[in-house]
Parts: structure tokens; sequence; C-alpha cells
């Protein structure tokens, strides 16, 4: 039951001529769902994009996208019904966070964000295909729910299930009119906001988890809960769950309402008028603010810095922030971790991904005891299992285990009281990423990225959600608009629009030519003619260009490395070599160390041996830094082929290779193995690349060897 609040909604404003009008106090800004849909569906290629997972290729045991995830697969018919599985049905992504679009006024703006999951990956999030549905308006966020906001996306969500929408579009070159269906099937968000969304009380009440029934000790007024225990719990049911709401609807007092909150941990929520949403499956626990703004950044602020005598002194801090200065970084990373020395100030999800994955390991080393370093780098080795563009069951795995053994041990080390709700979240999070694939398929760095944008928008006090969405739409406008072919200069001059960057930037659909590419830069099938022919296409020359004549020795070694990978006793090969400084690999740069992209002349891969020799069977990935790409034309089987190969110096193996641990290796700083066959490699043997830090064992100056995941999107 509701009672009549009182509020005042609207406000009396005169206007010239002794007119008076009456304007709202707040203005929630809503954008049509079925409208805003309908313009995408109209947009050139985008109905093509959306059918192209149809028609890819996965392995066996790998997750590489949304579409090998189990919610996608048990989604392809409903109630023995086709949905998924039939052409023009889409699957959406919600998101819902806040805002301040102001420096130093308390403000904060909630932006409602939709995404169609049918969309590639290197798609899905950009500017002109995101769907804002709402600005919910500040100066604070509602404390228990949002479903007065809900209600009208919620009707619209109803009739795309049900009717769905007639539409006509382009389809290669004829119109075609078709009825589209959508249906909610994710939702990602931080706690708080998901909490709201999907009908569940704070993260700190006795029932705080929204994926098991696990209850919380709350103990007395004032102290800490205590989420200690990583045993498996009975998880929530999405049956009990609506049964549990409709029991909480039937009380006729607010006390009864309340005492039955507390007692199940459910709220209502506009979205249960969904048949098919399952609020408790259908929520993701969110990677970014789970382990990187959660249990990351709470052990080293709170735990390590926050205390009275902290783990890490202020010289350390120093120390460690010029170890990361000096190290060597691709230049595709983005920003740095900075202000270290200032305990950490102002770091972005982004910056403690960095910290995290990258650089704690080797610059904590000596700073921590060894009970903290050995319990933080399984935390580390966790992060970087399950955060990969493609991850495979058994890296899942692994990466659960580490993640248990952490929290077992740092609640054997702190207490049971230390552990927080997100150390209890953990546990659930192996279950999201089987459901809905790698978490970059759910993780919300793509929306805080966006809040940034909006925040960007406001350039005055008035009005403050209204100017905000008119200048997104604006911008989005011009992303989709067409322009003339013979005024494009003066159209992209008038309306300058953003590139996008890193992975936004490409569009990959050869999935089984990317498959291939994996394969070989892993070393697991062997580089043939056939393979290397299909994955040609993917391998981009970067100029400027030159020509140059190998030396007798060289053209030795090039033949030898023929020999190798091709079995050609005598290959028949022009001295001649067609040299540049960078290639493309599906959108990714690895430069020469004499160029532009020389930060980005790192590499890691399965090939040279002892004395310069190329062992193709080798487990052990050896770090080298690219002199220069060059590609040449050789004949195999009677037939002319080209070949993109990199001249690579490979660093020697150093006798304390294991001296920080896992994912940290040590190598030699200066010392080259000897030149031979393996100086030359094809391009796609080329593992990935790695970030070099520099330290010193024993006085002897060394390389810390970091690997970076391979940007392979499917």
């Amino acid at each position: 039951m509701r009672k009549t609040c009182g509020a005042t909604l609207l406000k009396e404003v005169e206007l010239s001529g002794n007119k008076t009008r009456l304007y709202p106090f707040k203005v929630y800004c809503y954008k049509p769902v079925i409208q805003s849909l309908t313009n995408l569906i109209k947009k050139k290629g985008f109905v093509g994009n959306c059918e192209l997972w149809r028609h890819r290729q996965s392995s066996p045991g790998i997750l590489s996208d949304i579409y090998d995830g189990r919610v996608w697969r048990e989604h392809l018919s409903v109630d023995g019904k086709p949905f998924l599985s039939d052409p023009y049905n889409y699957a959406l992504q919600l998101n819902l966070d806040w805002f301040s679009p102001y420096k130093h006024v308390p403000y904060s703006v909630g932006a409602l964000y939709l995404v169609t999951l049918n969309l590639p990956r290197a798609e899905r999030y950009k500017k002109e295909n995101i769907m804002i549905v709402g600005l919910l308006p500040g100066p604070r966020e509602p404390s228990l729910n949002i479903n007065s906001f809900l209600e009208p996306f919620v009707k619209e969500l109803q009739t795309l299930w049900t009717d769905g929408v007639m539409c006509t579009f382009n389809d290669s070159g004829k119109r075609v009119t078709s009825r589209f269906r959508a249906a909610l099937l994710n939702v990602v968000a931080d706690v708080p906001a998901t909490r709201k969304l999907c009908g569940f009380v704070g993260h700190m009440a006795r029932k705080g988890c929204s994926k098991c029934e696990k209850e919380f000790k709350t103990g007395g007024f004032g102290d800490k809960i205590d989420c200690s225990g990583f045993d498996p719990n009975e998880k929530r049911r999405i049956l009990k769950h609506r049964h549990h709401v409709e029991e909480i609807q039937k009380q006729t007092t607010a006390t009864g309402q309340n005492r039955l909150i507390s007692k199940y941990g459910v709220r209502y929520s506009s979205l249960l008028k969904l048949p098919y949403f399952d609020s408790v499956r259908f929520h993701v626990i969110d990677p970014l603010h789970n382990l990187f703004l959660g249990t990351g950044k709470h052990i080293m602020k709170n735990v390590w810095l926050g205390q009275e005598k902290p783990h890490i002194s202020k010289e350390q801090l120093a120390q460690i922030q010029e170890k990361i200065d000096r190290t060597k970084v691709p230049s595709s990373m983005g920003r740095m971790p900075l202000k270290i020395a200032s305990n950490f100030g102002g770091f972005t999800g982004d910056q403690w991904k960095h910290w995290i994955t990258l650089f704690s390991v080797f610059t904590l080393k000596g700073v921590l005891p060894t009970k903290e370093f050995e319990m933080w780098r399984l935390f580390v080795l966790a992060c970087r299992y399950l955060c990969s563009p493609v991850v495979s069951i058994n890296c899942i795995a692994k990466g659960h285990e580490c993640l248990m053994k952490f929290c077992r041990q740092f609640e054997k080390l702190y207490g049971p009281k230390s552990v927080t709700p997100n150390m209890h979240y953990h546990t659930h999070l192996v279950d999201c990423i089987l459901d809905y694939g790698p978490v970059y398929s759910f993780w919300t760095f793509p929306y805080e990225r966006y809040n940034g944008m909006l925040a960007e928008n406001c350039s005055s006090h008035r009005s403050v959600e209204i100017q905000i969405m008119r200048k997104f739409l604006n911008m989005q406008f011009l992303h989709v608009i067409c322009k003339p072919n013979e005024f494009q200069d003066e159209f992209n001059h008038c309306f300058p629009i953003e590139k996008e960057s890193g992975s936004l930037s490409e569009t990959v659909t050869d999935d089984k030519a990317i498959i291939q590419l994996g394969n070989l830069s892993q070393g697991h099938v062997d580089l043939d003619v056939t393979s290397m022919v299909s994955t040609m296409h993917l391998i981009q020359m970067m100029g400027p260009f030159s020509m140059e004549l190998l030396d007798e020795t060289w053209v030795n070694n090039l033949k030898c490395m023929y020999t190798n990978i091709f079995g050609i006793l005598a290959p028949n090969i022009c001295g001649y070599i067609k040299t540049c400084k960078a290639v493309k690999i599906i959108g990714d740069v690895i430069g020469a160390e004499c160029s532009r992209y020389r930060r980005s002349s790192l590499i890691l891969a399965k090939w040279c041996a002892l004395g310069g020799q190329i062992d193709l069977s080798s487990e052990c990935a050896r770090p080298g830094i690219v002199e220069y790409f060059f590609s040449q034309f050789v004949m195999i089987n009677g037939k002319s082929e080209l070949v993109i190969i990199a001249k690579v110096r490979w660093f020697q193996k150093h006798p304390s290779q294991n001296h920080y641990g896992k994912p940290v290796e040590v190598w030699c700083k200066e010392l080259y193995e000897m030149s031979g066959p393996a100086s030359f490699i094809p391009v796609q043997r080329i593992h990935g690349k790695f970030v070099a830090g520099f330290d010193q064992i024993n006085r002897e100056n060394i390389m810390c060897v970091i690997p970076l995941p391979q940007k392979l999107y499917v």
C-alpha cells in the first residue's frame, strides 16, 4: 500500500505578457525503445551484422563470445517455440549506472543503456549502436527501486516479446518488411544498481547475496557483517523468487512487507512483469566492480594502506612508482597507473585492471611479507585466467580454483570479519562466465566509458538531463547520417566525428581464419601452406616500405627456416625483400624497435631454442624484440606464395626465471640468443606481446616479462 506523499511535482513560472506556465521539478528523459530499435534496423548493415553469429565457428571447450554461453544456447527456443534460432529475433543487454556531470557538485544522473547482443562484439558497443533508454533525474539516486522509471520500458519490452514490431529494411538492395522481436536476457551493473533493477535487498543485509541463499552474520549495531565461508550454498531459483515477491505484495501493511523483505532478501521489480525474465540468473557479477574496483582496490587501499601501521610505506610506494615508470608497454594499453605514491589516488577502473594484472606482482615482490605476497599472486592469476577475450573451460576452472584459494587464505590471514561481500560474490563469477561467455561480453567497461562521454555533454546547471540526452542523440545522428559521396570532405569538416579506438575500431567476421590464427600463434597446429594462405588476409603491412638485399648468411638461415616449416629441401627464394616497420594483425599493431611503433616491438613466441635453432614443439614462449618485417614470394609446390616474416632478436633465459612466480618470468636484459634460422619467424607464429619491467636480482639487472592477452575477437 502506498500513501500519498504530498510532494510538489510542478512549479509555476511567469512568462512574458503576464502569462504563467507549469514546469516539472524533475524531468525523466525517456527515449522509446521500439523507436530506437526501429532506427537501428533501418541503418545500413545492422540487420546483416545481427545475423553473422549464425555462421560463426567455435572450438569445443572455448568460449569466445556470449553465443557460446549457456543462456544463449538455452534461448534458441523458448517453451518449445524457436526464438533466437529464428532470424530477426534479438537478445538485449541492460545497464544502469549513475554518474556526476559536475566535478565539485554533488549531483548524480542515472543512465539506462540498452545493447543488441546479436551484433558482433567489435560492433556491439559502438556509439551508433548504443540505445539510451532514459536518464534518471538527480540530484540523488533512488534509495530502494526504480520501478516508476522502468514502467514504460517494461511495457515496450512486453510488446517486443509478444507481438514484435513490423519494420522495413534494405537487404542486398531490396526493400524487405519483416517482424522483429526482442527479449531482455542480460542485466549488467554494479551491485547497488543491480539490486534496484532486479529486486533484491542491499548487499549488507542478512540475505545480501542475489545469487544464493547464504545468510550473512550481521551481529549487533555497528558490527561488521560476517561474509566468511566459501563452500557452495543453495542457489536462488526464479520460481521461488517470484513466489516470495507475490507473498510480499499481498501484505497490506508496510511493516508486514518489510518483515518479509528482510526474511527473503527480495523486493518487487517491474522487470518481473516480463514472463521470461529470470531476475536471479539474468543479472551478472560485474568483474570490473567485483575484482578490480572491489577486492583489488579494497586490499590495496583499506587492508594494506589504510591501517595505522600500513604494510607498504611511503618510500616503498615511491619505489614502486619508479619501477612502473621504467617499464616498456605497448601504446595500445591506454593510461598507465600513476599517483601510486599518493595511495593510488584517482585510479580509473582501467588503471586498477592494469595495476593488478600486469604490474603488481613484480613491484610488490620483497615489499610484502611472503604469505601476503603469495595470497595476492593467487588473486592476480585468477584475474588473468578469467579476464581474457577468449577463455577455455580449463582456464575458467583454474581461475575459479585460484580465486577460492585466495579467499580462504585471506580469511585465514585477516579473520572472518575482514571478508567482504565482494569476496563472497567471487564464488558466483564462474557461473556468470559459463552463462554469458568471456567477461568481455558482460563487464561494464564500455558503459563506464559512455558515462564519461555523457558527463562531458553537460555545459550548464539548468535542465541537466535534457541537454545531456539532446547532445548524445545529436552525436549518434552524425554517426549514422548518410552523406553524399561528392560532398564527403565538406560534410566531414562541418561535422567531425571522433574515431573509435581499440577493439571498437575493427570489425572482423572471418571466424574460421581467426581460430586458425590463434592455433598457429600458440603452436597448437603446424604452419603449412594452407594455414598460411588462409590467414594472410588478417595481416596488413604498414608503411613506409623499402627494398633491401639480404646477405648470404641471412639467405641461408631463411632457407633453413622454410625447410623447417614447409619441408622444402632447397626452397627457391629471392634475396630481395620488401621491408616495413610495422604490421597490423586483426587491428593489433606490432612494430619494429626502430620505428614510431617501437613500444609494440616486444613479442612472445613458441619458436626459438638454444643456439638460434627452431623448435616447433616448444611449450615455452620466448621473449624477443622485432628488428623489422619483410615480405617475399616463395616457390612452394610449384606455386609462388606470399609470406610475411619478422626478423627478431630473442632474449636468453635467466637462471632465476621463476623468481617472482607466475605470471612474471625473469629473462636476461641485454643478452640474446645466437643468430640462426629462428631469427626469422612468420608473423602467424607470434604468440602475443608483453610488458617489460626492469629490476635487480643480486645486483644484476634483469628483465621481467609480463605477457599480455591475445586480442582475438571471434
